[in-house]
């Protein structure tokens, strides 16, 4: 497994045993100093597993049901293939081009403070998004929510990294997230059931109130979680931020310092480019093929359940055979996706289009926990949200351009072809060819093999 010490990959497995046992010896000296309980001297926080998975569940929900439903209200309030791409845009540049900020805050001021304010808002942002009539409302809701209610994700998973080790991580963030995605499956399949019940199988804006005030109840439910079950350690964190005062780890400097963590970066870029060009275009597929809010629900559970087993299953994997080649496996079926979804727009067939979510669900699963598990490996206990977070704000910035390009190149080929379906066709093989075309970068990662053990 790839280690760092003091923000520098080691990748050898003398040297990492040396590293370790210096390490050790620190950890030993402070301990005599600190007051609080022994054998608890360098936790950040405390937490309940009761209360990691309670957060886990309501978030996960939460955050389904928002990017589930806000693409599909796009479409039903009447939005065009560049509205869309600006409004699938504005969600990825504002959800991820603040999160360095909400990482070095996270890591400096506790994961706590993070995380309430930005579940908080998302609750908010939720309420708000059940009384939207128009599509100026969803673009203030989607860049509230994006701003400041995506703030919690860094703190999220920096909190996870605390409470792990490098031996045991990928295990222990796929169980605690693989959990949220399986138990959201049941939420999102009654929410489903009960918009076609309200809107009687139409597509009608009316029945989006349903699916946003149950994010707004899991949001509250995962706040209530983060505000009495979360404890931090001042001490621990006051020893932390003296040692962050006394180093140089500004958003340039923690990249310049990580060949590691630099090569994952430019891929991860890379890849994301490839990803987006298909989000403006898959809610025109969906609700094509698609023909009552219970068969959009159910693309979506059979993306949810696969991918709750693929975190769990990967996160054991990783640990076993490493980071690198479970990446590029989870990568490599992300290509799947658009490729099934053209194969159910061309036949028209429902079933090429859960399939597509099948392939997409596993995925995205692996994805979840093996770049979590592989960025965290990057990184120091310090430093945890911020390298999380630098790689949250490098794909925002580059999901943003892509998904705003999708949607403007989605108009273009309209204007050329003779039908829109025909101009959803070109796209689609555009994009499973740059998917694949971006699988092969993932060739050129560091390897990471659980010998460094």
């Amino acid at each position: 497994m790839l280690l760092t010490w003091r923000g520098n990959p080691i990748s050898s497995q003398k040297t990492t045993k040396a590293v370790t046992k210096m390490s050790v010896v620190q950890v030993t000296k402070d301990q005599q100093v600190n007051p609080v309980k022994e054998g608890e001297e360098e936790k950040l926080v405390f937490v309940d597993n009761k209360a990691l998975y309670g957060i886990s569940i309501s978030q996960t929900t939460g955050m389904l049901m928002i990017f589930t439903f806000f693409q599909y209200f796009g479409v039903v309030l009447g939005a065009s293939g560049i509205i869309q791409g600006v409004l699938v845009s504005v969600r990825n540049l504002g959800s991820n081009i603040f999160q360095y900020i909400w990482g070095k805050i996270a890591d400096k001021r506790g994961r706590k403070i993070i995380l309430a304010i930005g579940l908080g808002v998302m609750w908010l942002g939720s309420v708000m998004a059940a009384l939207i009539t128009d599509l100026w409302q969803l673009f203030a809701v989607a860049i509230l929510i994006a701003v400041l209610g995506f703030m919690f994700r860094p703190a999220w998973i920096a909190l996870l990294g605390d409470l792990t080790t490098l031996r045991d991580r990928g295990k222990f963030v796929g169980k605690i997230q693989g959990l949220g995605s399986f138990i959201s499956i049941y939420v999102m399949l009654g929410v489903g059931l009960l918009m076609d019940h309200v809107s009687r199988g139409q597509f009608i804006r009316e029945a989006f109130v349903i699916p946003f005030f149950t994010a707004s109840f899991a949001f509250a439910v995962a706040l209530f979680f983060v505000l009495f079950f979360v404890k931090e350690n001042p001490w621990a964190r006051k020893k932390k931020n003296d040692r962050l005062a006394a180093s140089n780890n500004g958003f340039i400097n923690l990249i310049k310092i990580n060949p590691v963590y630099r090569r994952l970066l430019l891929i991860d870029a890379s890849f994301n480019a490839s990803m987006a060009l298909l989000w403006p275009v898959l809610p025109f597929v969906t609700l094509s093929v698609a023909h009552t809010w219970t068969e959009v629900v159910l693309v979506w559970i059979f993306f949810q359940l696969p991918r709750s087993i693929s975190q769990q299953v990967s996160g054991k994997l990783s640990d076993r055979f490493g980071r690198k080649p479970l990446l590029i496996l989870t990568r490599f079926l992300y290509v799947t996706v658009p490729l099934s979804t053209l194969l159910s727009l061309i036949t028209g067939k429902y079933f090429w289009l859960v399939l597509s979510s099948i392939g997409g669900g596993v995925a995205r699963g692996g994805d979840d926990t093996v770049l979590a598990a592989y960025t965290l490996d990057c990184s120091t206990p310090d430093t945890m949200a911020r390298y999380y977070s630098i790689l949250l704000t490098i794909g925002g910035v580059i999901m943003f351009i892509s998904s705003l390009f999708s949607g403007l190149l989605l108009d273009l080929i309209t204007l050329i072809v003779s039908s829109f379906n025909e101009a959803l066709i070109v796209m689609l093989i555009i994009i499973t060819t740059s998917r694949l075309l971006g699988v092969f970068l993932h060739f050129g990662l560091k390897t990471s093999t659980p010998s460094y053990f």
